[in-house]
């Protein structure tokens, strides 16, 4: 269900209500970003082909029980992807909430928000504001409190979740203003918004947004200027630029602090105890094994029987893993998860 709409770099507004049955038995445009349709090698493939800034839309499921029949007020799931900000769909496997719903006998629905720079360029203008996916995030919880009943959910019992970039985006929802009131508990799976990508200063990710400029050949001399040139440049042309900066620098696009949304760096609204939403519940830890998915992305070689480890080549390559996302502790991860190793011997191999 298409839940808003947005121009490009700017907050989004409800979609227009419509009349008579809505078609909700096929995959929509997921947001931009590499991997949708013809994926680079070591991109996984999601199962939507097609994408669009004409994305947000809200996937729901419940139990197939008649609206305003007996235990039709039931407890609200609504789920947030991962993907660094930068890639993920709710039109895909990882993302179906229909065994949840059937069996934990409630309604269970997933939001699309835009990421990369659609979702997170700070423009230094009040049309383009940044945290753009956030914004979206706040818009869908609005229509989800506003419409879930039709669903025969309760929107009194909301409970929103998140794994990756999406727990990031729960903590933060239960740090800022503009959410408060709309969602009674929260699970955070595998990160916080006081993490490493969690948010930037405002400076710093308006420098980044002025790197994008240059390269598409914007001028930079004003900031509207400067937005209103990326407002005209092709979508792919974003989209590239946005997958290699995000995998060789640290110019990628990530939420900011000092908006309305975070008004604090998270880290400090912590610490201080500005906590919009205090009375939550909350559920956090960490997804299982998690980790084996980036480790084959950065080691892909590691897929391999051919593959010959020494503790030497995974020290290495743990270094270099650090390094090319501009961090200095290379070697201290390096060696707290080599320092026990041995070399395996040629039966082992």
């Amino acid at each position: 269900i298409q839940y808003g709409l947005a121009k490009r770099f700017e907050k989004p507004t409800f979609a227009p209500s419509w009349t008579g049955v809505y078609n909700a038995t096929e995959y929509r445009d997921a947001c931009p970003q590499v991997g949708i349709g013809k994926p680079p090698p070591g991109v996984p493939a999601f199962q939507t082909s097609t994408m669009s800034e004409n994305c947000l839309y809200a996937n729901v499921w419940a139990p197939a029980v008649e609206v305003g029949a007996p235990g039709t007020n039931r407890s609200v799931l609504v789920f947030i992807h991962g993907g660094g900000f930068t890639v993920g769909t709710i039109f895909n496997f990882l993302v179906d909430g229909r065994y949840l719903a059937a069996k934990g006998d409630l309604v269970v629905v997933a939001i699309a928000y835009r990421i990369g720079a659609f979702g997170y360029l700070y423009g230094g203008i009040a049309s383009t504001p940044g945290n753009l996916g956030y914004h979206d995030q706040i818009l869908a919880l609005k229509w989800v409190k506003a419409n879930i009943a039709a669903f025969g959910g309760d929107p009194s019992k909301v409970t929103i979740a998140g794994e990756s970039a999406g727990s990031y985006s729960v903590g933060e929802l239960i740090l800022s203003p503009l959410a408060k009131g709309l969602f009674h508990r929260a699970i955070l799976q595998s990160g916080a918004p006081n993490s490493l990508t969690g948010g930037m200063p405002k400076s710093r990710s308006l420098e980044n947004t002025k790197a994008l400029a240059r390269h598409l050949n914007c001028s930079t001399s004003s900031n509207q200027a400067m937005v209103e040139c990326l407002q005209s440049r092709p979508l792919l042309s974003i989209v590239n630029y946005t997958a290699i900066e995000y995998s060789s620098t640290d110019r990628f696009f990530t939420p900011i602090y000092g908006d309305e949304v975070a008004p604090l760096a998270p880290v400090e609204a912590l610490k201080l105890g500005f906590i919009a939403s205090p009375g939550v519940d909350l559920l956090f830890g960490v997804c299982n094994d998690e980790g084996t998915m980036f480790a084959l992305n950065m080691f892909p070689q590691y897929a391999s029987n051919a593959t010959h480890l020494t503790v030497d080549s995974v020290r290495r390559d743990i270094v270099h893993g650090t390094v090319v996302y501009k961090q200095h502790f290379g070697a201290e991860v390096a060696d707290y998860y080599t320092k026990d190793l041995v070399n395996p011997t040629q039966d082992q191999l």
